[in-house]
């Protein structure tokens, strides 16, 4: 099992949503869209304390602190980090199966990373090893030194090769100290440097030990391993500072003085026990880092690096960091703020609670709410109005808010009802502690359960002759959103006859906040000065419904009823460790990854061996709901994760993309292997998520197998115009959270049909009883179905024209009229072209015949054509030729016609004849001349007219 949810978290720094209620009814978050601020409220535990006769009366406030609003483009303040880091020599001992040094150089180095990435340029960052003091050592198994390799530097680059050594140099003592000194004079000089105290300063300490070394009056105290002190690196009684006991008491002292004074200075820290619990003073961590407004955590080898790495991520969010502040002046010296306090006392007695709250963008604010107690001492009874109480910080816009709370009272008495004394702590389940819960899917399981473990000591009872009894009681515990009971079991630990009718249930109010019931039938009674019950403890067991993040376990109330004093009630003591839990997603054993969701919706991809993030979602993209993950679940064969959030709304991330097929122009969707005339497109419909996914296409068809393309998931591609027949589409991404990198394959038919169909001539033109040829030009040319449907379409009645048996691409004119040339084609285009035909009749009829003259003159033996001599009207006329030709004295002049079918005259000897021509076209059409035939030679005997005797006809 520990393989299995091995490296799986352990507190989740990053943000934080105020959660809807439980699974039943998931009420709105409480941080809305307005812009942030901090709202808080104080109460005393109790309205009234008992001062013992001989003693001061304790009690103590109780301060909420509940951020609201949204960061939704703000810009966060540079940032100094300091990484406070113990190098002594119970470093380099295993944890968890691993040496504490090199997690911790690992952990390191993936924080330095996350910066490396999302550092601004007015950023700061140190390191600062520690042992018995500040580091200034060599690897260990070198026995001369050459250089120093660990010790304090600044700047990634530099933190970096430095710590490369960092698992090779473990030894000597812990002092807390110095080093935080160190960040304290740092960050003065930072200030000053800058000109500016507008910087957010924060401090990563991690030890896995007690303080045991103090640079006092300029001497080295160290506590050995026999608990004993010594003084300078030798055996000393240590007598000046009473011993081993008394050096404990100065670095405790000094520890908290130190804390005291990074909170003064608006430092941030947040501490890491890392080791075995118990191996370390956890508390006093904790104390520590309350002061400045941080807290602590505990931490093994399989939790750390993304402890860093969550923590880290905070400080890159706007934040807003103030305090509360409670003036103790007016008291005069009659209350104080108890030893140990999560605060500070400045020197006009007023006590300074810090906080320090990041908001990430688009999501809400981290940690969800704050729950701490400023713990009081009162040397005197009376009633204590504390009337200066103040909220101070500076909102993101860098202006100054402070808001006044209304007086709180506390009465010291006497004598009054008992009281209840208690400790809650959160105890993890056998795989995970509280603030790192998992749960597996969908299902509750083991993992994602806890338990809260109640011990309440009855006391306050000063007045020893007192008798009465304490009835009624029950234990009213709110529930963060998010919480729920998991079963209706009480765990008894101590008080077993007491508590042995006692009930669990959970409750639901009537503004619809769960809260936990805890109901003790059995009455308490008390005489003399004792209870007759000394302690109960007991434990509820709880579980995180959905991914929640530092999240503040509430404080109860405890109600009961006293016989001498009536009705009372009292709160329990508040609670430093935070609920956290992420949902994880394994894949099958072939897979070496994992997804994790966490409270903002941000889903991680993980490489099961490295631990290494591999993608994550971007909150700041929209792509996915900023909201809490309730379950993750893996569908469609391994294609996509459903998320399910908090609300029971659902998102999906694909792992593997896919696409649709359209056709351009209808917008029509193609399914797999469907035909189509095209153009053709396609696009993404199923977006892989990641920084850097590369999405690439490929195409096979006839013309062959492209390259691997990338393309813009965004925007449609479409395939190339020259494309048809069957073409593949392959589509695979690559980086993110791409599943694996092959593709996914669709396919298409490009019917590539006819686009456009061209005719020339256009229009056609052809005589009766000719014919002409046509040609036909089809767009595209490569289009896959050619296949016409050619006819003509002929007036009602009228054959005008036709096609020419056996090619249909020719005319035959039949008729004088029009007609059409109806083009269809047959490859589902529906194209239809008409092209015009007009059939022309050529034939035109002859009117007149005349010849030129009316009286020719020729020679003997001469031979005259005769077409030369006539005239045609029109001249234009179809038939021209002549039908006969007659003489009327052939013995004179004779008519002959040629072997070519001409019309000739012949003179054959001196006289005249009158020579007749008859159309062939019309035999009424015909026209006579004279012919005279002489021996003069003036017109060479051509047919001349001679005017000498002309007109003596």
């Amino acid at each position: 099992m520990r393989t299995i949810f091995k490296k799986i978290h352990l507190l989740f720094f990053v943000v934080v949503i105020s959660f809807c209620a439980s699974n039943i009814n998931p009420t709105p978050t409480n941080a809305s869209t307005t812009s942030p601020s901090v709202d808080f409220s104080v109460r005393p535990s109790a309205n009234e304390y008992i001062k013992p006769t001989d003693g001061n009366a304790e009690g103590r406030l109780d301060i909420s602190l509940l951020p609201k609003g949204k960061a939704t483009n703000e810009q966060r303040k540079p940032i100094d980090v300091f990484f406070v880091h113990d190098t002594s020599g119970s470093m380099k001992e295993t944890l968890e199966g691993e040496r504490k040094d090199t997690s911790a150089k690992n952990a390191l180095n993936k924080a330095i990373d996350f910066f490396s990435q999302n550092a601004q340029s007015k950023d700061g960052f140190y390191f600062i090893p520690f042992d018995s003091k500040i580091s200034n050592k060599c690897q260990s198994n070198y026995w001369y030194c050459t250089s120093k390799t660990i010790k304090e530097t600044t700047g990634l680059n530099n933190i970096k090769n430095m710590i490369s050594d960092l698992d090779k140099v473990s030894g000597g003592g812990t002092n807390y100290i110095q080093p935080l000194e160190s960040v304290v004079s740092t960050s003065i000089m930072k200030n000053a440097e800058t000109g500016s105290g507008d910087r957010k300063k924060y401090v990563i300490f991690l030890t896995d030990g007690e303080p045991t070394s103090l640079i006092y009056n300029s001497n080295l105290y160290e506590i050995s391993t026999a608990d004993t002190c010594i003084k300078n690196g030798n055996s000393n009684r240590c007598t000046e500072i009473n011993g081993v006991n008394g050096l404990k008491k100065l670095i405790k002292s000094a520890v908290l003085d130190t804390s005291d004074n990074i909170g003064k200075n608006d430092i941030t820290m947040y501490s890491i026990a890392f080791a075995k619990e118990g191996d370390v003073n956890y508390q006093l961590l904790d104390t520590m880092s309350g002061k400045t407004g941080g807290f602590a955590t505990q931490s093994n080898s399989n939790s750390l690096t993304e402890l860093f790495t969550n923590i880290s991520s905070q400080f890159d969010s706007p934040s807003i960091d103030g305090d509360v502040t409670i003036d103790l002046k007016p008291f005069k010296g009659t209350v104080k703020v108890k030893d140990g306090a999560n605060a500070y006392v400045d020197e006009n007695n007023v006590a300074h609670v810090k906080f320090n709250f990041s908001y990430p963008i688009n999501a809400n604010p981290s940690p969800n709410e704050i729950n701490t107690s400023l713990p009081l001492e009162f040397t005197k009874t009376g009633v204590y109005s504390f009337e200066t109480i103040k909220i101070n910080y500076k909102d993101l816009n860098g202006k100054v808010v402070q808001n006044i709370h209304s007086p709180v009272t506390i009465t010291i008495k006497d004598d009054t009802a008992p009281t209840f004394t208690s400790s809650v702590d959160l105890i993890g389940n056998a795989l995970y502690s509280p603030d790192s819960l998992v749960k597996i899917g969908t299902s509750d399981s083991e993992s994602n359960q806890f338990s809260a473990k109640y011990t309440i000591t009855p006391s306050g009872l000063v007045n020893s002759f007192a008798n009465g009894s304490l009835t009624g009681l029950k234990i009213i515990q709110p529930l963060p959103d998010g919480i729920t009971l998991a079963n209706s079991q009480l765990t008894i630990t101590s008080g077993q006859d007491f508590m042995s009718n006692a009930s669990v249930k959970e409750i639901i109010t009537e503004d619809n906040k769960h809260k936990i019931q805890i109901d003790i039938p059995k009455p308490i009674s008390y005489s003399k000065g004792n209870f007759n019950v000394k302690e109960f403890s007991f434990s509820i067991k709880l579980k995180a419904m959905w991914a929640l993040s530092y999240t503040s376990y509430p404080i109860a109330t405890i109600q009961y009823n006293d016989s001498r004093f009536g009705s009372q009630s009292v709160t329990t003591s508040t609670l430093s460790k935070k609920i956290g839990m992420k949902v994880r997603l394994d894949t099958d054993n072939t897979d070496k990854y994992y997804y994790v969701g966490d409270a903002v919706g941000k889903i991680q991809k993980i490489n099961k061996n490295s631990e290494e993030v591999v993608a994550e979602t971007d909150l700041t993209a929209n792509s996915l709901p900023n909201k809490p993950v309730m379950g993750l679940e893996l569908q469609n064969n391994g294609k996509k994760i459903e998320i399910t959030y908090y609300d029971n709304s659902k998102a999906y991330l694909y792992l593997k993309t896919n696409f649709e097929m359209k056709e351009n122009g209808t917008g029509k969707i193609l399914i797999n292997g469907s035909s189509t005339a095209g153009p053709v497109q396609f696009y993404v419909t199923d977006f892989v998520l990641g920084k850097d996914v590369k999405y690439e296409y490929q195409l096979e068809s006839k013309k062959g197998t492209t390259d691997w393309l990338v393309f813009d998931p965004k925007q449609p591609v479409q395939i190339p115009g020259n494309y048809s027949g069957e073409v593949k589409i392959n589509v695979r991404t690559l980086g993110g959270f791409s599943s694996d990198s092959n593709a996914v394959t669709k396919s298409v038919v490009i019917t590539k049909n006819i686009q456009s169909i061209t005719v020339t001539p256009n229009p056609i033109e052809v005589d009766v009883l000719k014919s002409v040829d046509f040609t036909i030009k089809i767009e595209p040319e490569d289009a896959l179905n050619k296949q016409l449907q050619i006819s003509i379409e002929n007036p009602e009645g009228l054959t005008v024209a036709e096609l020419v048996d056996g090619d249909n691409n020719r005319i035959l004119g039949v008729h004088e009229g029009s007609a059409k040339l109806v083009i269809k084609s047959l490859d589902g285009s529906n194209i239809r072209v008409e092209i015009p035909i007009n059939v022309i009749n050529p034939y035109v009829a002859l009117k007149e015949l005349h010849f030129t003259k009316a009286k020719y003159t020729i020679t003997p033996g001469s031979m005259i054509s005769i077409y030369p001599k006539l005239i045609f009207n029109p001249e234009n006329a179809t038939n021209k030729k002549i039908k006969n030709i007659f003489s009327t004295d052939e013995d004179i002049v004779e008519v002959v016609q040629g072997a070519d079918g001409a019309w000739y005259v012949k003179a054959n000897k001196i006289g005249y004849s009158t020579i007749t021509v008859i159309s062939d076209d019309n035999p009424a059409i015909k026209d006579t001349a004279v012919f005279e035939v002489h021996d003069s030679t003036d017109d060479n005997g051509t047919g001349n007219d001679n005017q000498s005797i002309d007109g003596k006809w």
